[in-house]
């Protein structure tokens, strides 16, 4: 099990570097980072950023034994049917309403779906489109992670990943929503630079803004 303590990097998502749009190009060149994992060090080559989503086939890339794919079918979207977590006396499952919703807009351009597994074992999944009411923004529309790789900057790593790729389709800024209960999401979510935000069309949770 990967348990990243630092990242040292020459292009890191998380830098400031790919906070900067002219510098954007730079941060989607390739770029080696070294993890310190509780045994060993290990090095990893992280592939470009995807240029064209449609020209993609399938990439992926190693976190230590953590390896990470793009989503292109939707029939790899049923994995999350039996997959459950619990905060104090919140529970987060997948119902057949949010699975269908998750295949219709994995067929949307510029949409990225983000899967990450430990050999054959799923370990998190992080989803991004550009359906929202607001022009030019995008939408973290799920993100979850196995409880047993929790507290390991996964879901960190992976909802960074989703800003990158919104940032650069051209987005002004990105949205999620979570549960008042879902005090995790809320944490992570600050930690990533959103701010709460007042959504006129949602009063039954928390709706975060972050703009680019």
């Amino acid at each position: 099990m990967c348990r990243v303590a630092k990242i040292y990097s020459e292009i890191s998502l998380y830098s400031p570097l790919t906070r900067n749009s002219k510098s954007c190009s730079a941060a989607r060149r390739s770029a080696t980072e070294r993890y310190t994992t509780g045994k060993s060090d290990a090095t990893c080559i992280v592939l470009p950023e995807i240029q064209e989503r449609l020209a993609v086939v399938r990439k992926t890339f190693s976190m230590g034994d953590i390896t990470l794919s793009i989503i292109k079918d939707g029939r790899e979207i049923d994995i999350l049917r039996s997959m459950t977590s619990k905060y104090k006396d919140f529970m987060i499952k997948f119902n057949e309403e949010t699975l269908n919703l998750l295949k219709k807009n994995l067929k949307l351009q510029d949409s990225l779906y983000i899967m990450a597994k430990q050999g054959d074992n799923f370990v998190a999944f992080c989803s991004v489109d550009p359906e929202w009411w607001e022009n030019n923004y995008f939408f973290i529309r799920e993100i979850f992670v196995q409880p047993n790789f929790q507290r390991q900057k996964i879901g960190e790593m992976l909802m960074g990943k989703c800003i990158g790729h919104a940032r650069q389709k051209g987005a002004i800024g990105i949205v999620t929503e979570t549960a008042f209960e879902n005090i995790p999401m809320q944490k992570l979510c600050a930690k990533l630079g959103f701010k709460k935000w007042d959504n006129p069309r949602w009063k039954a949770g928390i709706t975060y803004k972050l703009l680019f």
